[in-house]
């Protein structure tokens, strides 16, 4: 990424965190709004005292000395999928200090240029291959039949990855991704948002501290309601993500040390999926119920 165009990445992103549009931003600096947009665009560059001027307006990082003292913290984000989870993701990735989405990948080229086009995205790759050279970091939220391929080939890249649950196919496909990710010093994660958010941990010490006693049973439940316009294979992958979701819970309490599954699923010709697992532990059971176009 040219440093003019990492400039006007920092600008929109900075506008976007402090709700400000350009032309505020021509307001407070008392510029002309048409000199701000040759700016945006690329049209004009901006000198570093005007630089300065954007950088104590907007408290982000512009001038060369700034941005020298937060290199070694900076993350390059590229993102592969452009549907309405990751838009979602790079809504809020613009809240994240020091990470910024520089470019995105669909393997349908309109898809790719709206998305880029809609979020300041400056670059709009041609190929998962030429993403991963303008990255340090991949997020794939691509459908989920292709997050092995995807991951693996951002692994050998060298690049870190954070994939949208769930993450693969089957246990295989995943522990040799994780290996790869080990050998190589990489980052490796599922994308599970809950298992971070402050409310679930502050639950779940709560369960492990004793205060409510000790837990020998627990039923986790996450079903959807869908339209039937869906397909069958978006219902295999959303009663996956469900029970990735409701079994976070039962292992996060009960542990891993699992001595027997049992499990009962079923179908409609409505295109229905429920799923419902019962986990064994040595003093303790577990129940998971997941399901698309059911609700239980």
């Amino acid at each position: 990424m040219s440093n003019n165009n990492e400039i006007i990445l920092r600008i929109r992103k900075a506008l976007l965190k402090k709700r400000m549009t350009q032309r505020d931003l021509a307001a407070v600096l008392g510029k002309n709004e048409a000199e701000i947009s040759r700016w945006m665009s690329g049209r004009m560059g901006i000198s570093e005292p005007n630089l300065q001027r954007i950088e104590n307006v907007l408290e982000t990082a512009l001038t060369k000395e700034s941005l020298a003292r937060e290199k070694s913290t900076y993350m390059r984000m590229g993102v592969i999928g452009t549907g309405s989870i990751a838009k979602r993701f790079v809504k809020e990735a613009v809240h994240v200090t020091n990470v910024y989405v520089v470019a995105a990948y669909n393997p349908e080229a309109d898809k790719t240029h709206r998305f880029c086009d809609e979020f300041g995205i400056v670059h709009e790759a041609t190929s998962a291959e030429d993403l991963f050279k303008r990255v340090d970091a991949v997020y794939i939220a691509s459908p989920f039949y292709t997050h092995y391929e995807y991951a693996l080939n951002v692994l050998n890249a060298g690049r870190h990855v954070l994939c949208e649950t769930p993450l693969t196919e089957n246990l295989q496909q995943a522990k040799e991704l994780y290996t790869i990710a080990e050998k190589n010093s990489l980052v490796f994660m599922p994308a599970l948002m809950t298992a971070y958010a402050p409310s679930f941990g502050n639950v779940i010490q709560e369960a492990l501290s004793g205060v409510i006693g000790k837990v020998v049973d627990i039923s986790a439940t996450v079903t959807t309601l869908l339209p039937q316009t869906k397909t069958v294979g978006f219902n295999n992958e959303r009663l996956m993500d469900n029970a990735y979701y409701a079994l976070m819970v039962i292992l996060k309490i009960l542990g891993e040390y699992i001595q027997k599954v049992s499990a009962f699923t079923c179908t409609d010709d409505a295109k229905a999926l429920y799923l419902n697992t019962h986990l064994q532990y040595e003093d303790a059971i577990g129940h998971v119920k997941a399901g698309t176009r059911v609700k239980s």
